[in-house]
């Protein structure tokens, strides 16, 4: 909730440094960018309340908030967020008490005795290869279908694909290398043929047509938006979606669904685990089962 200005300037001060701690932690682009939003919204209602002091803070305002954040209206519906939405606010006010208390800024973490409910997790379906055939005819441009390539060719995570810079696709060795994944985590990616030249094709006929103004990121960014800036994978997701729109597809259809869907028909053409668990790199082979556990309960779904 970036729209909501926080009065106190502490406060503000507090959030610039929290998005600093993210950083130098290692988390994730959206993590550092959705975190510090989340803390905002609870910062701002605190100001709402005359609660101008961190250390006033108690389990109750958190726990009205979560009740003020199951209820209050979103973009997509009536109601309240979803409980994913709703447990990755209270994650991030989690992360935020602890570090508070770390600095010494807390004489006692008002979060630490609360417990919330859990979201409900649904095995996450991956698509048929046909489903994926649908997605790549109703790509309509070169960027479409390098997303698709990246994603599902690829199966890049979302903040994999979008840090790739150009350099990390050698086209002669058939390779896209991830340099930094999860966990710090490096490794190369053979490339089909085909996804190597949806890729190919993207960079040399389209990619320079975003471009209006060259700055020393968008030179070397391999995804660009339409303001020639690097395509964050909020952005990425949000053309896939409308990609999707145009199929029949009835599955949820986002970027991770993509990379689980690779995970899935490689599976099915017989690649090893261990060899697949390299490609997504994951950090143990129990992640990379997970996503064959998911992959059997699709199956047994689509005999019944």
């Amino acid at each position: 909730m970036k729209h909501l200005i926080l009065h106190k300037k502490h406060y503000r001060e507090m959030i610039k440094a929290f998005r600093k701690h993210l950083y130098e932690k290692g988390f994730s682009t959206g993590s550092q960018d959705a975190m510090p939003s989340n803390v905002q919204e609870f910062l701002y209602r605190m100001e709402e309340q005359s609660i101008y002091d961190i250390r006033w803070i108690e389990p109750k305002h958190i726990q009205s908030h979560y009740t003020y954040l199951s209820k209050r209206p979103n973009n997509r519906h009536d109601g309240g967020l979803s409980s994913s939405m709703l447990s990755h606010h209270m994650h991030a006010i989690r992360i935020f008490f602890a570090w508070l208390q770390k600095l010494e800024a807390i004489p006692i973490n008002p979060i630490s005795g609360l417990d919330f409910p859990r979201p409900d997790k649904n095995p996450r379906q991956a698509l048929t290869i046909d489903e994926i055939k649908q997605l790549y005819a109703k790509a309509e441009t070169h960027r479409e279908k390098a997303i698709l390539s990246i994603y599902y060719g690829c199966g890049l995570r979302r903040t994999e694909g979008q840090d790739l810079n150009r350099s990390d696709i050698d086209f002669h060795r058939m390779v896209l290398t991830v340099r930094k994944g999860k966990f710090g985590k490096r490794r190369e990616i053979p490339m089909h043929t085909s996804v190597a030249d949806q890729l190919k094709e993207y960079w040399t006929n389209e990619r320079q047509g975003y471009i209006s103004t060259y700055t020393p990121d968008n030179m070397k960014a391999f995804l660009l938006n339409n303001n020639g800036n690097r395509m964050s994978g909020a952005s990425a997701n949000r053309m896939l979606q409308a990609i999707a729109e145009r199929t029949d597809i009835q599955k949820e259809v986002c970027l991770h669904v993509l990379r689980h869907s690779i995970a899935t028909h490689l599976k099915q053409n017989g690649m090893p685990i261990e060899q697949i668990q390299d490609i997504l790199g994951h950090a143990s082979l129990d992640m990379t089962q997970n996503y064959m556990t998911a992959y059997r309960y699709n199956r047994k779904n689509q005999r019944t």
